[in-house]
């Protein structure tokens, strides 16, 4: 469809008249959301002493290692396995099995709340 096309509809004088029930049906959706409760709001004030007291510790754990090893890396005990030095091979790795821990549960919880009624 063109401009013109459209422009030659729209300047036409026929009236266009809804489908029989279209109103009704209209005017029972718009009582039906009306009437609906509101949404139930998160309940920020119960989160937020969890949330704050998870920053402490953080800050705590990361300021202890920084007071404990001065930024260093240390080394590790000598593994006593095979799959010992894939899997524990100092403090970089640990940090990247963390990393690879939280992008995991972050994509899952994406998924999860694809699927379900939850808004992602």
């Amino acid at each position: 469809m063109e401009d013109d096309d459209l422009d030659l509809i729209l300047a036409s004088d026929e009236i266009l008249l809804p489908s029989s029930g279209f109103a009704a049906a209209v005017m029972d959706a718009v009582r039906r959301e009306a009437a609906a409760p509101a949404p139930i709001p998160f309940p920020w004030r119960r989160a937020l002493p969890g949330l704050i007291v998870s920053v402490i510790v953080i800050v705590s754990i990361l300021a202890g290692w920084i007071v404990r090893y001065g930024g260093k890396i240390v080394a590790e005990p000598a593994p006593t396995t095979r799959l010992a030095p894939i899997l524990y091979n100092g403090f970089a790795t640990q940090i990247g099995w963390t990393m690879v821990t939280l992008l995991l549960t972050f994509v899952l919880l994406r998924i999860v709340l694809r699927y379900s009624d939850g808004e992602a």
